[in-house]
Formats: C-alpha cells, structure tokens, sequence
C-alpha cells in the first residue's frame, strides 16, 4: 500500500502539467512589434519568421498625416529617451495605377511607404513621421530615403511639412530614429556601416513618454505589401 502510494504521488505532477499554449499569430505580433491597429479594418497583418508583413488593400488611400488616419499599424509606449532601429522594405506594383481621387486633385501619384510616427499620448500633442517610399510620378519611378511629415504648426504657412531627402536605389533600408527629450534625429542606411541624416527636429516632442508607430501607407489600384524586420529599441541613459 505505502509503494502503491509513493508511486502515485510521483505521477501526480506530470498529470497536471499542460503544454504551453502557442501564440497566435497576432499575440506573436502584438509582443515583438507593437499592439495591432487597423483603423478601417481591411489590411492583412503576418508574420514571415521574425518579419512583419503589412498589406494594404487595393483602390484605396491609406495614410497618416495631421488630418488623416487611415493607416494600419502596430503601436507601443515607450519611456524616456531611445534609439529605435528597424528595416523597411517597399515594392511598388508596376501595374498599379493612380486612383480617380488623386487625379481629380491633381496628384497623378501612385505610392507605397513605410515609416515610423512618435507621438505624445494626447489627442493634440506634436508628432512626428519619417519613412521609407517608393512612389511614381506620370511613370517615373523615383524612390526617396525619407518622405517625413510634421504638423502645420511647425510648418510656414500651415503646410504639413512634407518633404523628401536623398533619393536611393534599392527597396529597402535601415533606419534608426534618436529621441533625446524633445528632439529626434532620424538617418539612414544602405549598406549597414554608413549613415545619412535624413532629418532633425529640435524643441518639438513631449518630454513624456511617447507613442511609437510602425505604419504602412499607399494610394493606388493594386494591393501592396510594407514589411518591417531587424527592429528594436534601444534605451539611452541620461548623463
């Protein structure tokens, strides 16, 4: 009886032991990259390895700027100052074609980008985004290292600060984004050694902690795909 016993006592821990249940794909998303954002519901958000793949849905414009919020993206908070690193990678569809949105205003553009917005958690604290396009203009393909936009109160004549730095020959590159306070330094690269400082912004950000956002963007006939890999962030200690 008393063997019988022991026996039984020893079994009981593996009878209760469970596997452990696998992530889906969307928890395995949400801990690597950031809570999942879909404003209107119709992009594709994968995971190919440790890459994350968004996909945007065809004759649709999907954006981020100060007054439209239509990107899909995945989201975090993040503390104190930072270095955020991550790759983005752009095709553009050659077949795409630009939308009768865009041509009635005059914006014979078809577009993909990929970028990153800091943000305050206010509804009206300063933001900033800075990416990675590829875009074609009356059929020419141009690719610009960093399409950026900051809100018009920043910008001469209430603009969105829109512009674009170098323009590069390849479909993807690294960038690396550097918050310090208010300030923030965004560079590139295309080689991995090299950087190119593609913008900065002095006195604008919150102090507090900040939002980040990995979004994906475009405007034309076609679904597109923006993949993100190689990210993280990196917190800077104070002097």
């Amino acid at each position: 009886m008393t063997r019988c016993a022991f026996v039984l006592l020893a079994l009981a821990p593996l009878a209760v032991a469970a596997p452990v249940p696998k992530d889906t794909e969307r928890q395995a998303i949400e801990k690597r990259y950031g809570k999942v954002v879909d404003p209107k519901g119709d992009s594709k958000f994968e995971l190919d390895g440790t890459k994350l793949k968004i996909t945007l849905p065809a004759n649709e414009v999907r954006d981020l700027t100060h007054e439209t919020d239509t990107a899909p993206r995945v989201t975090r908070e993040v503390k104190g100052d930072f270095e955020l690193t991550v790759r983005i990678e752009v095709h553009l569809d050659e077949q795409a074609t630009v939308l009768d949105e865009l041509v009635e205003k005059k914006l014979r553009v078809k577009a993909v980008a990929g970028g990153v917005q800091l943000r305050g958690s206010g509804p009206i604290d300063p933001w900033f985004r800075c990416g990675f396009s590829r875009y074609q203009i009356d059929g020419e393909v141009v690719r610009s290292g960093c399409p950026f936009e900051l809100p018009p109160s920043l910008c001469v004549g209430g603009f969105g600060g829109f512009g674009q730095s170098n323009r590069l020959e390849c479909e993807s590159l690294v960038m690396r984004y550097t918050r310090k306070g208010k300030n923030v330094d965004a560079e590139y690269t295309t080689d991995g050694k090299s950087w190119t400082s593609a913008l900065r912004v002095r006195d604008h950000l919150p102090e507090g902690d900040l939002s980040v956002s990995l979004f994906a963007q475009h405007a034309s006939s076609k679904a597109h795909t923006v993949s993100f890999s190689e990210f993280e962030i990196r917190p800077i200690e104070k002097k």
